[in-house]
């Protein structure tokens, strides 16, 4: 069964929406929650403040280029589906790298995790699909 651009759509916007649950899923995690940040915190796992200005500033960054890559993919515009997999690519080690503790309450986990699954489908969808045709049109239409 193949699956068409209006549904391919779908998945974008659900994985935005994921986005946005994670953030409300962040903002009103339990007070458990972040007394256990706060005390992870407090053992000196906080990020310098060379790190932080570091942090906030790819943070900017990859949300400017995410915006312009999903408004692209919902274009299915081939360039979209390469930056979409080069921000993919470096959002995960920097995670890592900028932020050592992180304490997550069990909604903002289960969004997140989600979120990362549906990424990984809509990548191997770009890819690996009928889907990739649609991207491949634009191409073969700019030069006719």
């Amino acid at each position: 069964m193949a699956i068409s651009k209006q549904q391919f759509r779908l998945l974008i916007v659900a994985e935005i929406l994921l986005a946005v649950a994670t953030g409300f899923a962040t903002y009103w995690q339990g007070s458990l929650v972040e007394k256990v940040q706060v005390y992870a915190d407090s053992l000196g796992t906080l990020p310098s403040p060379d790190s932080f200005v570091v942090l906030m500033g790819t943070t900017v960054l990859l949300s400017v280029l995410s915006i312009i890559a999903i408004t692209g993919l919902m274009l299915f515009r081939n360039w979209a589906r390469w930056l979409y997999v080069i921000i993919l690519a470096l959002t995960f080690p920097l995670t890592f790298y900028l932020t050592p503790v992180n304490v997550e309450g069990p909604f903002e986990t289960i969004f997140l995790s989600m979120g990362e699954m549906l990424a990984g489908a809509i990548v191997a969808l770009m890819f690996f699909s009928p889907v990739s045709r649609f991207f491949q049109r634009e191409a073969s239409t700019n030069y006719q």
